[in-house]
Formats: structure tokens, C-alpha cells, sequence
């Protein structure tokens, strides 16, 4: 593994241009030798570009769940019935705590999502037209950061972020 300023200094991008995503930052190491390295590239410029030009003031602090997901996510006859699995739950920023269930859930069931927004929002201060403006680079950040470690530790997680990487970057 490379370190990624020497990753970033080959696609001649400088390190420290790299912005912080969600509550977390980058990871400090990056695959150097596979095939989607100008895949993730495109979308590190994406998420550049986004990035600079996106308002992120008024991002709504809050309890979050920090771990979003639809096995977290209890439903019945097409409806919410409940949350679980609080243990790491705490406060942050609301819109980055429920970008996994974004990218994992939502964007194959708009249904499903109008539904738990219907819901979220009677409890929580997201103002959806925001969430929506801010929500590309917000997957983009998430999709980068997951792939910069899971390519050793998880592959299976890192080409299910590729595989949705592959339909965010080019909409």
C-alpha cells in the first residue's frame, strides 16, 4: 500500500487539498495497483468540485444513530416500525449519519424513503431541500472514504461502493 500523498502526487493532486467527509476524513492509506483507480479519481474531482461550491453552513447537529443501515432498520407491511442498535449513537451531524442508509437503501426505494423522511423529520431538525442539495457530495465523500480502507480489509464492501460509485458519478 501507498501512502495516499504519494497516490495523490501521482494523479497530481496535493494531499492537503483533501477535505474532511462527514465526521470522518479521509483515511490516511489508499490502494495504489487496482483497476477502478481512475474511477475514484473522477470522483475525487467530483467530490472536489461539489465540495467548493456546496453551502454546508447551517448542517443540523443532533443525536444520530451512527450506524444507519436497513438491518438497523425494522419494517413491516411497508412501514417503519422501528429503530435499533443505538450502541454507538451520540451527537453530530444529522445529514452525515443517514448517508449509508442513502446510498444502501434509498436510492433503489424512493418509496421506502419517502416514508422514513415522513417520519424522521416529525423528530429532527433536516431540512430535506437541503439535505437534497448537499446529498451528492455528501455520497461521494462517504463512497470515497469507505473505498480508501476497504479494498484489503473488506473487498466485498469496497466493490459494493465502486458498483454504486460507478451509477453516482455519472448522474
Amino acid at each position: 500500500m501507498r501512502l495516499i500523498d504519494e497516490v495523490f502526487k501521482e494523479l497530481k493532486m496535493e494531499a492537503s487539498n483533501v477535505m474532511p467527509v462527514g465526521n470522518h476524513e479521509l483515511k490516511r492509506h489508499l490502494v495504489y495497483k487496482f483497476e477502478d483507480r481512475n474511477l475514484l479519481k473522477r470522483a475525487y474531482d467530483e467530490y472536489q468540485r461539489l465540495f467548493d461550491k456546496t453551502d454546508f453552513t447551517n448542517m443540523p447537529f443532533g443525536f444520530c444513530h451512527n450506524d444507519f443501515d436497513s438491518r438497523n432498520v425494522m419494517i413491516k407491511n411497508g412501514k417503519i416500525t422501528g429503530i435499533i442498535d443505538f450502541e454507538i449513537s451520540g451527537y453530530g451531524y444529522i445529514e452525515n449519519d443517514l448517508i449509508n442508509l442513502q446510498r444502501k437503501v434509498f436510492c433503489k426505494d424512493k418509496a421506502l424513503a419517502q416514508a422514513f423522511f415522513e417520519g424522521y423529520c416529525q423528530y429532527s431538525k433536516l431540512d430535506m431541500s437541503l439535505y437534497a442539495a448537499r446529498m451528492k457530495v455528501n455520497l461521494l465523500g462517504d463512497v470515497i472514504e469507505n473505498c480508501s480502507w476497504a479494498y484489503n480489509q473488506a473487498k466485498t464492501y469496497f466493490d459494493e461502493n465502486i458498483d454504486f460509485l460507478k451509477t453516482l458519478i455519472d448522474c
